[in-house]
């Protein structure tokens, strides 16, 4: 198996970048070596003894895998990334000063978000496909209470509108009746969860639905 990459960052950490964490997954015992990068960890399953002072094994630890932020599924979704579509707030809720936007998505992560843009952007959508939230209840009044944000439910995304390929509006479906509405708008920040860096290591660990179920690796 080829090594791979892994970088701890401040949003999705993904299998990238050299300097991050590298790991080779064929070969017993897994060892853990740190990288370059303060918030990486080098993974090295190789089978050679290392030198206690730089190697520990994995089972002595946990290592995250970090974890990728989940998309909705639409086509051509992920060209859209960086051009009007964004799973983080906090790294791109500035450019979007002025500007309607819109946040899906019904748990706790979606109502802080959408309560973080509320200073930037002149309206904050909060789109969700149910009348009914994950979110808590006080992370819910918060939002309800904050005038810049405007619930839009039971409502999913249809389409993302992006006629030269950078959005500018949203096509919505309302989850009941199947009426149709669009809302125009800059920037669509998506919260719906995110799913755990542990593919590399399935069929090497043992793994659940949710991360590595080994003691020592977690996502």
């Amino acid at each position: 198996m080829a090594p791979f990459w892994v970088t701890m960052g401040c949003c999705d950490t993904g299998w990238l970048g050299s300097g991050g964490a590298r790991g080779d997954l064929d070969g017993k015992p897994a060892r853990c070596q740190p990288g370059h990068h303060r918030d990486a960890v080098r993974i090295a399953v190789d089978g050679a003894p290392g030198p206690e002072d730089d190697r520990r094994a994995l089972g002595h630890g946990s290592r995250p895998a970090g974890a990728s932020a989940r998309l909705l599924g639409l086509e051509g979704e992920k060209e859209l990334i960086g051009r009007g579509l964004s799973t983080c707030a906090t790294c791109d809720g500035y450019f979007f000063r002025g500007k309607p936007i819109a946040v899906v998505g019904g748990g706790d992560s979606a109502m802080e978000e959408a309560n973080f843009l509320s200073r930037y952007a002149s309206r904050v959508y909060l789109i969700h496909r149910r009348d009914e939230f994950r979110a808590s209840k006080i992370m819910i009044d918060r939002a309800r209470a904050n005038e810049k944000v405007e619930f839009v439910t039971p409502y999913v995304v249809d389409e993302i509108l992006s006629p030269e390929k950078v959005v500018t509006g949203i096509r919505l479906k309302h989850a009941k009746t199947g009426e149709k509405r669009e809302i125009e708008l800059h920037g669509i920040f998506v919260a719906i969860g995110h799913n755990p860096n542990s593919t590399a290591f399935r069929g090497k660990l043992e793994t659940d639905q949710t991360a590595t179920s080994s003691p020592a690796t977690a996502a």
